[in-house]
């Protein structure tokens, strides 16, 4: 448990300290991947393809290179002058629901922001943190983005942004019978194989590029609350002024 309130304002100093505590007490580990609870994952494919990765300043994830700044005071998002007074627009960022990033990285912004609070919330925060070092020079990262359309950030088929489909890795906000439905559909789909000691084996994941249909699983829950991004009421989609695509600091891999 992190010494910290729980509340959705203290995410970035949450995420602050989680990144200490994994430095101090998993040092010796290649890469740490970070995942929220609200998803559907199937791990082995990203696991496979880190395997081949060096794990020296390298950045994984659905990198977001244009994220303008929220300085309206309703929003959940708000940044005011005193978060975070640079820019209009965040530095590239890897999408919070999941990315992976080599240790080194993570240690590199421990050791130079142990207790800095900058920017809301913690997604573009951790964007500052290595825009910091890259400005300081004597730092670089290697963005990889070749895998966003793995990842999806919405539980539709027929989302207008990031939907849902058979070569998908990764599913956000879904809930406990949507993530079941799934995970009996990969089983039926023989992905996953339970054996009679109780041990689940996934079958030859890295020769795999399809999956089964998730679709008859998807959920229609409302993404956000915010009264400046309303749901439209048929298919789910992000806040597009959030999360606009632009030019960026850090050009990603080809």
């Amino acid at each position: 448990e992190l010494p910290v309130w729980e509340s959705y304002r203290n995410i970035t100093t949450k995420a602050m300290l989680m990144y200490q505590s994994v430095a101090a007490f998993f040092g010796d580990a290649q890469f740490f991947i970070r995942i929220d609870d609200d998803v559907y994952f199937r791990p082995q494919p990203l696991l496979h393809q880190l395997r081949r990765r060096p794990p020296v300043r390298y950045l994984w994830g659905y990198i977001d290179y244009g994220s303008p700044v929220s300085r309206n005071e309703s929003s959940r998002h708000y940044n005011s002058e005193q978060d975070y007074a640079n820019e209009t627009v965040f530095p590239p960022y890897a999408r919070g629901p999941l990315s992976a990033m080599s240790l080194d990285v993570l240690a590199r912004v421990v050791r130079r922001h142990p207790f800095e609070k900058r920017a809301f919330p913690d997604d573009p925060a951790l964007g500052v943190y290595l825009n910091t070092l890259i400005m300081e020079g004597g730092f670089f990262l290697r963005l990889d983005d070749r895998d966003e359309n793995r990842l999806s950030l919405n539980p539709l088929c027929d989302a207008i942004f990031s939907k849902l489909h058979n070569r998908t890795w990764f599913v956000h906000h879904v809930e406990v019978p949507q993530i079941e439905c799934m995970w009996k559909a990969d089983v039926a789909d023989g992905y996953y194989v339970e054996e009679p000691s109780g041990e689940v084996v996934v079958q030859r994941p890295e020769q795999r590029d399809w999956f089964a249909d998730l679709c008859h699983c998807e959920g229609r829950a409302q993404l956000h609350d915010d009264e400046e991004e309303p749901w439209d009421g048929e298919k789910l989609h992000y806040p597009f002024d959030r999360f606009a695509k632009g030019g960026g600091w850090m050009e990603p891999l080809p």
